[in-house]
């Protein structure tokens, strides 16, 4: 699954990042696992997935600017005596 040059690029890259040599074997397992992990999580999507999901973050955004509108008029009226 991985050659000895993507062991040795790993072995750098861990080095560069912990501060810590790992033999090849560890390189081997956990590139091994770093690969499946990226397997089960990446997952492409399609234009028509991607504009949907940017609609929603824009909905979501909307309510959370909503959300606290309505408090901060609610602590302006609260802090006026004036009832919700």
């Amino acid at each position: 699954m991985l050659s000895e040059k993507d062991i040795a690029e790993f072995q750098k890259i861990y080095k560069e990042q912990f501060g810590k040599e790992i033999s090849k074997e560890d390189a081997y397992a956990k590139g091994v696992k770093l690969l499946r992990l990226v397997q089960l999580v990446y997952q492409p999507i399609t234009q028509e997935q991607y504009n949907k999901l940017q609609q929603r973050r824009k909905e979501g955004e909307n309510n959370k600017n909503n959300y606290q509108n309505k408090n901060i008029k609610n602590e302006n009226n609260k802090n006026k005596g004036i009832p919700k």
